[in-house]
């Protein structure tokens, strides 16, 4: 009985492709389900459902570009995270690339945290204290954070 109980769990987590990120937000862990290709993409994550997926582009949408560097070199996949506040139980999420722009797209119209993931955050760096933005329907907004060491 043992024996199948493993069988049944490890096809499970076979089927599921290993999609859980663990996050860790103000030293609370949570397991949080997403999909592995969608580091490229803008992801909304919901704290309370446990849930990251791609975000859609709606009519009141805008785009926001983040751009960081360090010492005048980019911050490659780092975590970027925007809500109403830092830590809020719906956000979005996005890595930055090879170039330290994190493009968020499809946000709604409104005014937003920038904020960066604790866990993830790279050691020697200081974190930033969080940065208000606006995000307007039909634009881009940008902003640069400078990190320091």
């Amino acid at each position: 009985m043992n024996k199948l109980l493993i069988i049944v769990m490890v096809l499970i987590l076979l089927a599921g492709g290993g999609f859980l990120v663990y996050r860790n937000y103000f030293s609370s862990k949570t397991a949080v389900t997403s999909s592995e290709p969608a580091k490229n993409q803008t992801q909304v994550c919901d704290l309370q459902k446990q849930t990251c997926m791609v975000n859609s582009k709606t009519a009141n949408s805008g785009s926001l570009k983040v751009s960081i560097v360090s010492s005048g070199a980019p911050v490659k996949s780092l975590e970027v995270d925007i809500g109403i506040k830092p830590g809020a139980s719906q956000y979005y999420l996005k890595f930055t690339g090879e170039d330290g722009i994190a493009l968020f797209e499809g946000i709604p119209a409104g005014s937003y945290v920038i904020y960066f993931n604790q866990e993830s955050f790279p050691s020697g760096l200081i974190e930033p204290a969080p940065q208000a933005i606006n995000v307007l329907a039909g634009q881009t907004t940008q902003t640069n954070i400078n990190l320091s060491k």
